[in-house]
């Protein structure tokens, strides 16, 4: 039986910028498409463990898409646990005749699929298309392979979040900025309340939170009156800190509180290129308040950190068009030019700056 063909003929033509204006323009005849044939040769049966998760477990590969004419083929590999495909995701995309697949990227995929560790069967499936996009003209594989593991419930800790009772326990999540090239590690500067109560989770959503399991040092529980709140973190003395946290595993997650210390660095700076109380800002009561810089030493390039690694640079940021600009794992920022004489005043409620 002839496979089901999906095509969209003008937008096909669009995309490959055939027009219909001239005999010689090349024009899509769906007598001249072959769809693709899928295969899959996976291990089956293997419980997947993080430790191999660069092991090669499988590899889809395919009998190559035709169009009947020049131009290049994508493909999409669709899963769902279900042959019938109707809560399908996407897992894969590639071009060429293969793709293999390691344990994490298998891992992945089941992880956008189910909430807990599982033996599972996931079904695959193709698309070939033609254009920028899978809505461009399509040919459908009708082969749909399977593979049957046990995932791993390993949470990918990329980003952190932090939400609480200020923020509606999750109507909010302010997204902490990464540490430069330092992976698991991230940092942010707020005002609390007293006895307003936080967590962290590594998505702007519940799932996988957590607040006083984390390690908290006594120097932190002092410095802000931190206490266990039915496991969240709770702040007893009000006011600005920089919070710092660290998740390099599962059950290594650590979170620290800071004074809110914002330093002027580099030529505009009276210290120059150390960290010094003399390039401090003043801090604000107010949780909308600004913090300001000491007049700059002389005309210069602006910069600004805070100071809770070794490297400086990992945690500097910017003021470009009235915003506050972070470097997080970007690298060298626009540089500012300033005058001598003028500060530069922070807002980290509203994330705006000025100089003046």
């Amino acid at each position: 039986m002839k496979n089901k063909i999906y095509y969209i003929l003008l937008s096909a033509l669009v995309l490959l910028g055939v027009g219909c204006s001239s005999d010689s323009e090349v024009k899509l005849n769906q007598n001249d498409f072959v769809e693709p044939v899928l295969s899959a040769k996976f291990e089956n049966g293997v419980v997947i463990e993080e430790e191999n998760f660069n092991k090669v477990i499988g590899t889809f590969s395919w009998e190559e898409a035709d169009f009947g004419v020049a131009t290049p083929v994508k493909y999409y590999i669709y899963a769902d646990l279900s042959q019938d495909f109707e809560n399908k995701i996407l897992a894969y995309t590639a071009t060429g005749k293969d793709l293999s697949i390691t344990q994490k990227q298998l891992n992945d995929v089941a992880l956008k699929l189910v909430e807990e560790q599982k033996e599972m069967t996931v079904y695959f499936k193709m698309i070939a298309s033609i254009g920028s996009t899978v809505s461009g003209t399509q040919l459908a594989a009708s082969e749909i392979v399977k593979v049957t593991f046990t995932n791993a419930m390993v949470v990918d800790f990329g980003d952190i979040f932090m939400t609480g009772s200020k923020y509606n326990w999750g109507g909010t999540w302010n997204q902490l900025i990464p540490i430069n090239d330092t992976p698991g590690e991230f940092w942010g500067i707020y005002h609390f309340e007293a006895d307003e109560e936080i967590k962290f989770a590594p998505q702007a959503g519940w799932g996988n939170d957590f607040g006083f399991t984390a390690k908290i040092s006594q120097e932190s529980i002092d410095l802000a009156g931190l206490s266990d709140e039915g496991g969240n973190i709770k702040v007893g003395n009000a006011g600005w800190y920089i919070i710092h946290v660290s998740v390099q595993g599962e059950d290594d997650k650590t979170v620290a509180f800071y004074e809110p210390n914002v330093y002027l660095m580099g030529d505009a700076a009276n210290a120059g290129w150390s960290i010094d109380k003399t390039g401090l800002f003043t801090v604000p009561e107010a949780a909308d308040g600004e913090f300001v810089s000491p007049g700059f030493a002389k005309d210069a390039e602006l910069r600004i950190c805070i100071s809770i690694v070794k490297d400086w640079w990992r945690t500097e940021f910017m003021i470009l068009d009235g915003s506050i600009e972070y470097r997080g794992n970007g690298g060298d920022q626009e540089r500012v030019n300033v005058t001598a004489g003028q500060k530069a005043y922070l807002n980290f409620k509203d994330g705006t700056g000025r100089i003046e």
